[in-house]
């Protein structure tokens, strides 16, 4: 039964409503809500209560982020090499979604999209570790971040794939912290009659749980000093560019930013700003007035020219200082169902309710100093986002097979006719060792439509 304690604790915060739905449930479910009520954290629901309260919205001050930093530096690129070589870089994904707006049931990274294997997220992902480890001749340390809605089946997808060529010891799992949901008018509610409804926390809880579950302790025992953040749909984000990590080594600071120049005023990409602390931050697309976000300069560009694209590198120490970080709540209006742990709720499927989520970009202002380096688009930035139109199957598959045939172009030296259909190269062509250059240097393309690396070798 409920107890003395949680039942003033429930009004006092004005849970009345939940209360009368408790009070109704068999004294053996009321005993399992108890428990997880002992262990809430009341203040965060205090917090949420707030934030909503706060009505309408009310739009942060800030100035455009401007940078001259693009990539093409040469002696950048050497130094990140040397990095990597040294083994001073671990690479932290974030892998908590699922796949239900792709039209598929699982894990969002274990849904199939290489134009020709039809290799997964997750293996293309796993697959560039193994070849830049290759390259580099250690391996190299790579964390997930799952949620409890993926948690156990993206374990044993890679298990079940032998880790995809992994060495042991070189791939983390780990899963994000769970926040409560309230549904439209503020109230906590239940997923099952004996479990309070909860969804993940959002990415901004990422560098606290590599800190926490103990991962980054062991990575700077092998000696790491650098994390790059990146997400699980995004194809083209690569994770061991010594550019971008020879940026970070030189920058001066505690963060560096990949950003592309923005294109459409209305893209649903985070804008890269100026605090008013002067500080560089993000603004979500949603977050920012209409106005202001599709305004233009003197030359007829966007005002705030720079997109965030989630791919960042932050120094070890800045990362063990996150945990003393109040990140701000962003709620949004969500279908809960979607959210749960149990897929078979009888939740509906239409927005019913409030999810909280911390957000990474968050953690930027509160760095000594950030730096932000351009990147062209098509290099590194395709998001997986829906099953049809705009950051889709096709669009992501389309990106992928037009990086791969400007990689076998670089190395072989020699032209690809417009007309060849798609085709896809193993992921040692990204991280290419001298053997490999010297092997396919001056090679026509393969009449293949796979192009495995050690193929060549293989057959001399």
């Amino acid at each position: 039964m409920l107890n003395k304690k949680i039942t003033s604790l429930l009004k006092e915060i004005e849970q009345t409503q939940f209360l009368e739905i408790l009070l109704t449930l068999p004294s053996r479910e009321q005993g399992l809500i108890c428990r997880q009520l002992c262990n809430f954290d009341f203040e965060l629901l205090e917090r949420m209560k707030k934030t909503l309260d706060k009505g309408s919205r009310s739009f942060e001050k800030v100035t455009p982020y401007t940078t001259k930093r693009k990539r093409g530096d040469g002696e950048l690129k050497q130094i990140g090499a040397e990095l990597l070589k040294k083994g001073k870089c671990g690479i932290l994904v974030v892998a908590g979604g699922l796949g239900s707006r792709l039209r598929y049931q699982g894990p969002k990274g274990c849904f199939p999209i290489s134009p020709v294997r039809q290799k997964s997220l997750y293996q293309r992902l796993a697959e560039r570790c193994v070849a830049a480890s290759s390259q580099v001749g250690h391996p190299l340390q790579i964390a997930f971040m799952t949620s409890a809605s993926n948690h156990a089946e993206t374990g044993a997808y890679f298990a079940q794939n032998a880790f995809f060529g992994l060495a042991p010891g070189q791939l983390s799992i780990m899963v994000q912290p769970t926040w409560p949901v309230l549904d439209l008018k503020g109230n906590l509610f239940l997923e099952s009659p004996g479990k309070i409804a909860t969804g993940p926390n959002g990415n901004g809880s990422a560098l606290a749980s590599l800190v926490e579950e103990g991962v980054l302790n062991r990575w700077k025992q092998l000696g790491i000093e650098y994390i790059v953040f990146i997400q699980i749909d995004n194809p083209l984000a690569d994770p061991f560019d010594p550019e971008f990590l020879g940026f970070a080594a030189t920058a001066g600071g505690e963060v560096v930013v990949k950003a592309i120049e923005r294109m459409d005023p209305d893209e649903n990409v985070g804008i890269l700003v100026k605090k008013e602390t002067d500080k560089l931050g993000v603004c979500e697309y949603n977050e920012m007035e209409s106005a202001l976000r599709t305004k233009r300069d003197g030359h007829g560009g966007l005002l705030f020219p720079l997109a965030n694209i989630s791919h960042f590198c932050f120094t070890v120490s800045f990362v063990e200082r996150s945990l003393s970080f109040e990140l701000p709540l962003h709620p949004a209006k969500k279908s809960l169902k979607q959210l749960m742990s149990d897929r078979t709720s009888l939740l509906p499927e239409k927005p019913n309710g409030w999810k909280f989520e911390h957000f990474i970009f968050d953690v930027l202002p509160f760095a000594r100093r950030g730096e932000a380096m351009i990147y062209p688009r098509e290099e590194c930035f395709a998001p997986l986002k829906n099953y049809q139109g705009d950051d889709s199957v096709a669009t992501v598959q389309k990106q992928l097979v037009e990086i791969d045939r400007r990689m076998y172009a670089s190395i072989s030296g020699l032209p690809i006719e417009s007309s060849r259909g798609p085709f896809e190269l193993s992921m040692d062509f990204h991280y290419p060792t001298q053997e490999l250059l010297d092997d396919w240097k001056g090679k026509p393309l393969p009449e293949v439509d796979y192009i495995c690396a050690t193929s060549r070798r293989n057959a001399r």
